[in-house]
């Protein structure tokens, strides 16, 4: 994976026509982060968008000379210098609304040994738009091999649009050329080896919407557009030809995508040629509607130009932007690479294409697997070996399960927007600190009650697209889906060989895929960790307690009658007083733990002894850290150190993680770090980089081959 040093450049304001000028910037291989604020001003040119197709060079020249005041060239000078030792510099542009239509892609490189040269076409200085976005749900990237893509040219013939103008007089819409933005759309993305889908017939709303839900991670959209009373409008196919035609408002398709149960990764918005002409119309319209879908509707990217393109650029410069981007999967390295090559070969709109992003990490895929040493492949039978032979303990995490209950970071967001949560950035994601915000103003029962309710409704979205159309939905139905379908985490999980399991969710939906599957004889335990104390000898006036003990498992568990341990407790109605849920939950837990022997016998000889999974579990979810402790100060745990662990799976959409390779870096000094019990070596934990999801779709396709030794 290349390894980019970080740069945001911040424009915020107006102060008295002016824009400060703020840094952040992460090096490569340094965990520390240099916030340089107000470093200088910066004054809009009084250069107009249309100039840059005149002569942009001279526009270019303006906007640097403008931006790049001496302070300000200063430290992108230190930067690019800090830079040097990476594959380059990744820089995220966040602007305020008014600065978003200067064209910034066509900006000069202030370095006089460049004098001329653009600063983001080519070269190791890359450039991506940076929003900020108020949809909660995740733009999902996936592995390399999975994604897929949909071409969707609308072409409404016969109707006329109302002038953009303002004039009376309505003008007949230009015919699209279908075929030929077809075969350039398909042989872009075919370079990128991705076959797509098409759907070049009935593009209204609704039939966009009906095929989007099929899930894709790319969409490639051709249509006209219009700025109507100030806002664009897109020319989709009609809903009813039969009635008056009137384009839709932008602000309505970003609605309908918004609410798609997956939206895209990356949405392409491509100019399109009428027929006759060589040059592309619209683009400016359908720039404007880009940053739309990603602040409003959630998707990753955009990519849109911000003029009427040539054809010529869009043949060249397309095709080569999703070879780069088949790459690596990084889309501003991709479009920066692209830029680079259609300016070389003469395309005097080479810096048309603009790059709207909310994505920390800039990439649309990933190679899932794990961090070899030294580039040696992961010997996957070790740990084929302990799922067949039952010596593995799988605990599963609050997020193995998200696509039902939506994950916890999902659930934290949209709890403090309902309920006001005064603190905004990561600490809105953090659920024990939103459900401590919530337990201070109201009861216990009523905060649960909250948190509840938004779980459920998120079930029964979930429970609409995983059940038959019209089937009941509960917890047991869909399961028992869940249990016939081959790649689900949960199913695959639950077909292993163990006998003892742990879940660090509050939902039974594990235990549900568990009996679906065949283990009818399951036996769930729920850890006592609340104070509650008993009676046990009044003799002579004198009262002796002692706490009121976790239950136990009897008889020995086996692969078809194994134990559940809901370690941080259940939240099913009667067992609330189990969850582990606020910050105050969470000190409570940790305390009564430390002073009690709380985990069962069997669970805890099964943590001791055979291999752990840890299923589900996020970077810096304390519910790990937690665990991860509470297994190191298991007594008798000195075959911990002999097994193979599969540690927290990575997911490369998390927005905290700026770099995978420090994300990397930490987990293996977290691991490695000195434990409180001395002379004790610290347990051998894989790091996989991919979802859990990736990893058990990856196992179970390792244990479908997997033979093993014969002892001779």
């Amino acid at each position: 994976m290349p390894k980019f040093a970080e740069l945001e450049i911040n424009l915020q304001g107006p102060r008295e026509q002016t824009y400060a000028v703020g840094f952040r910037f992460l090096a490569v291989d340094d965990d520390a982060i240099d916030i340089a604020n107000e470093v200088g001003q910066f004054r809009p040119p009084s250069v107009r968008a249309a100039d840059v197709e005149v002569d942009p060079v001279a526009y270019g020249q303006a906007l640097a000379d403008a931006l790049f005041t001496d302070p300000v060239k200063a430290k992108l000078r230190e930067y690019r210098q800090k830079a040097q030792g990476g594959d380059g510099l990744r820089v995220r542009l966040v602007l305020p609304e008014k600065l978003q239509s200067l064209r910034w892609e066509s900006i000069l490189d202030p370095d006089p040994l460049r004098k001329g040269a653009p600063l983001f076409a080519g070269g190791a200085m890359l450039l991506s738009r940076y929003l900020g976005s108020s949809s909660r749900r995740p733009a999902r990237s996936r592995p390399k091999a999975a994604l897929t893509a949909l071409v969707a040219i609308a072409n409404p013939k016969g109707d006329f649009s109302p002038r953009e103008d303002g004039a009376d007089q309505p003008r007949r819409l230009a015919p699209i050329d279908v075929d030929g933005e077809l075969k350039r759309a398909s042989d872009a993305l075919q370079s990128a080896h991705v076959t797509p889908a098409t759907l070049t017939t009935n593009v209204s709303a609704t039939g966009l919407m009906a095929k989007l839900r099929e899930g894709f991670d790319i969409l490639y959209l051709v249509c006209h557009g219009a700025m109507l009373g100030g806002e664009p409008h897109l020319w989709l196919d009609p809903e009813d030809p039969s009635q008056p035609y009137l384009p839709l408002p932008a602000s309505e398709l970003v609605r309908q995508i918004g609410d798609l149960p997956q939206v895209p990764r990356l949405v392409v918005l491509a100019s399109c040629q009428s027929a006759g002409s060589r040059k592309a119309e619209d683009g400016g319209v359908l720039a404007a509607f880009g940053p739309q879908l990603v602040a409003e509707a959630g998707v990753g990217a955009v990519v849109a130009m911000q003029g009427n393109v040539q054809m010529a650029t869009v043949e060249i410069l397309m095709p080569e932007f999703f070879q780069a981007l088949f790459e690596d999967g990084q889309m501003d390295r991709a479009m920066t690479t692209a830029r680079g090559i259609a300016r070389d070969k003469g395309c005097p709109d080479y810096w048309m294409p603009a790059l709207f992003t909310r994505l920390q990490n800039g990439a649309i895929w990933y190679e899932p697997g794990f961090a070899g040493d030294k580039g040696e492949p992961f010997n996957w039978d070790i740990l084929c070996a302990s799922v067949k032979d039952g010596k593995c303990i799988p605990i599963i995490g609050p997020d193995l399960a998200d696509y039902v209950f939506g994950s916890t970071r999902q659930l934290a967001q949209e709890l403090a927007e309902n309920e006001g949560y005064p603190y905004a950035g990561p600490e809105a994601g953090d659920l024990a600190k939103v459900a401590q915000f919530l337990r201070t103003r109201n009861q216990e029962d009523a905060t649960i009650k909250k948190v509840k309710d938004v779980l459920t409704r998120n079930f029964v979205k979930s429970a609409e697209k995983i059940l038959p159309t019209g089937a009941p939905a509960s917890a047991k139905s869909v399961a028992e889906q869940l249990a016939k379908t081959a790649t689900d985490p949960l199913r695959i999980t639950a077909a292993f060989e163990a006998s003892v399991y742990v879940t660090a969710s509050s939902d039974s939906m594990f235990e549900e895929v568990l009996r679906a599957s065949g283990k009818t004889g399951v036996t769930p335990l729920v850890m006592k960790w609340r104070d509650e104390r008993r009676l046990v000898n009044a003799d002579r006036g004198k009262a002796t307690y002692e706490r009121t003990q976790t239950e136990q498992f009897t008889g020995d568990p086996s692969k078809d009658k194994p134990c559940l341990f809901y370690i941080f407790g259940n939240r099913a109605k009667g067992q609330e007083a189990s969850w582990v849920l606020t910050e105050d939950d969470v000190f409570d837990y940790l305390m009564q733990t430390s002073k009690y022997d709380l985990v069962p016998q069997v669970v805890a000889d099964a943590l001791s002894s055979r291999s752990i999974f840890f299923l589900g579990f996020s970077l810096d979810d304390w519910k790990f850290r937690v665990l991860f402790r509470m297994i190191l100060a298991i007594e008798g745990n000195n075959d911990l150190a002999k097994l193979t662990h599969v540690g927290v799976q990575i997911d490369p959409d998390q927005s905290t993680l700026a770099d995978l390779e420090y994300a990397k870096r930490y987990l293996e000094r977290y691991f490695a770090a000195p434990t409180t019990m001395r002379d004790k070596k610290p347990p051998n934990i894989r790091i996989y980089w991919g979802t859990a999801a990736d990893f058990l779709r990856q196992l179970n396709e390792k244990l479908a081959t997997y033979q093993p030794s014969l002892d001779v």
